[in-house]
């Protein structure tokens, strides 16, 4: 029982590690209601549990004004390594990464449709965020676009940076929750790790009685 529940931690822990660095693909990202019944106002990530406010919300706003929405009491910023992670979904890669394959085309328009078009003509979806503070004041842009016959995303830690009281018409804010339909993976490990301890506290016992009766 010990070596089972043992194994059973392990390897809880080694499939959250692996899903984590996995990078998210548009397979796992769906629509989901917000406020109001059809307003698809969310993007659900499955690999990560995480759902993305549309940047549509929040698009013109610079740091502040979206700080100075009533969000945050269930949103937060989303990191760098968020941003990155997500645009990978519509295109995979590094830094500034384009594609002419008609399948990352498809992914990408999928992936503007999900997240909110910022630009006029329809082809970006496009956000900044606080925690993507790459260069010291300036909190840079991620975007996903389908523009002069290509998919194209640049990850923001590739690209340049907004003033926290700078206004652009074509940028939203990156912002996430932690979605409530399953547990956090710490809350797995925790409970993986208080499992564990439990069946070695029951066997440390066991042990200590068999010594104590005389056979």
């Amino acid at each position: 029982m010990h070596r089972k529940l043992k194994q059973f931690v392990i390897i809880t822990i080694g499939l959250m590690f692996i899903g984590n660095v996995n990078a998210t693909v548009i397979t796992d990202l769906s629509e989901r209601d917000w406020r109001t019944n059809g307003d698809s106002a969310l993007t659900y990530d499955a690999s990560t549990n995480l759902e993305w406010l549309d940047l549509t919300i929040t698009r013109g706003n610079s740091i502040l004004d979206t700080e100075a929405l009533d969000l945050f009491d269930v949103f937060r910023w989303a990191t760098t390594l968020e941003i990155e992670n997500l645009l990978d979904a519509a295109l995979y890669g590094i830094g500034h990464r384009f594609s002419s394959a008609e399948v990352d085309k498809i992914n990408t328009q999928h992936f503007i449709d999900l997240l909110g078009v910022t630009y006029d003509d329809g082809t970006t979806a496009q956000g900044n965020s606080r925690a993507a503070e790459v260069t010291p004041g300036r909190y840079h842009v991620g975007w996903a676009s389908l523009s002069f016959g290509l998919a194209r995303a640049l990850d923001p830690s590739a690209n340049n940076g907004l003033l926290e009281n700078e206004r652009n018409a074509s940028t939203g804010s990156w912002l996430v929750r932690r979605a409530n339909n399953v547990p956090e993976p710490n809350s797995i490990v925790l409970l993986s790790l208080g499992l564990l301890g439990l069946c070695l506290s029951r066997r440390k016992r066991r042990s200590s009685f068999n010594k104590e009766v005389p056979h």
